[in-house]
């Protein structure tokens, strides 16, 4: 149950972070790539706002997950 809700919490926060590239950056199947190399802190600070304005998120907890997960899709796709 722990994995599936895991999961499940992973799957949800990256959903709204691309949420945040097709609204913010036009992100699509074909300029995909060149949007998330050029990602920088500032991006993701507006991911963050975005992601408290449009899901009225007001735990920091929240956030921090939120913030691991970009970390962690971001050294997956690293690798």
């Amino acid at each position: 149950d722990f994995y599936d809700s895991s999961l499940a919490t992973y799957k949800r926060k990256v959903e709204v972070f691309f949420e945040f590239l097709i609204q913010d950056y036009g992100v699509n199947d074909n300029n995909y790539r060149e949007v998330l190399r050029g990602i920088d802190s500032i991006a993701i600070t507006k991911s963050i706002e975005f992601y408290v304005k449009n899901y009225g998120i007001s735990f920091k907890n929240t956030i921090d997950t939120y913030i691991s997960v970009i970390r962690s899709y971001f050294d997956f796709l690293n690798k």
